[in-house]
C-alpha cells in the first residue's frame, strides 16, 4: 500500500488486511507513517467498531 495515491479508503483497507489475519487481536497500539489517511481510517473504523475503540494510532 506505498502508493503516492494512499487515501483514507486505502488505510482502510489496508487496516482490514491486516486486521483480518488468523493471528491478528485487537491491538492497542498500531504504529505508521505520518500520512494524514491512517489517523482518518482509524477514526472512520473506531466509530463503525470495526476497530477496537481503546486502540492507539502512532505515527
Amino acid at each position: 500500500m506505498l502508493s503516492p495515491k494512499r487515501d483514507a479508503a486505502a488505510a482502510r483497507r489496508f487496516f482490514r488486511k491486516a486486521l483480518g489475519q488468523p493471528h491478528t487481536v485487537n491491538p492497542r497500539t498500531i504504529t505508521v507513517d505520518k500520512n494524514a489517511a491512517y489517523p482518518i481510517a482509524a477514526k472512520a473504523m473506531k466509530k463503525s467498531e470495526e476497530l477496537w475503540r481503546f486502540a492507539k494510532l502512532r505515527q
